[in-house]
């Protein structure tokens, strides 16, 4: 039996999600998922500074950005989802009770914001400062509440 047998049907969706269409991707990102997505969930729904330079230290040394971008984005894009009145579309059904209770303290504007925001910093050339950029994405949209 391979990494896949062993989830959960709402796992298996997740990685699907936000793998972009590859099976190899969305199977290596199921071993992480889990406790990624809800250190994520953790950090959004309780500003703590301490964990957002932890967090952005954990992005120094280059490589791909986009499998430690999938988790915040899932949450993110969920969060908007939820924050506009919809409930049967998110990918995160297992994390639903803490992000509707996020999605309830801004606007789906602007969630949508906050997602673009963050999908907008894994599109940024590699040789950019992503640890520092992401500290100013956590403070600026999860440092306010």
């Amino acid at each position: 039996a391979g990494p896949a047998s062993r989830r959960s049907p709402q796992e298996i969706r997740w990685a699907a999600a936000c793998s972009g269409g590859s099976a190899g991707r969305a199977i290596a990102s199921l071993d992480e998922e889990p406790q990624e997505r809800r250190s994520w969930l953790a950090l959004f729904s309780s500003f703590d500074p301490e964990a957002v330079f932890a967090t952005a230290r954990s992005w120094k040394g280059g490589g791909e950005i986009g499998p430690r971008i999938a988790a915040p984005l899932s949450l993110l894009r969920d969060i908007a989802v939820l924050s506009s009145g919809e409930k049967e579309d998110i990918m995160n059904e297992d994390l639903s009770e803490g992000l509707s209770g996020l999605a309830a303290r801004r606007s789906a504007d602007e969630w949508t914001r906050a997602y673009q925001a963050l999908l907008s910093l894994s599109r940024t050339p590699p040789q950019l400062q992503k640890p520092l950029m992401l500290e100013a994405f956590l403070f600026e949209w999860f440092g306010k509440d």
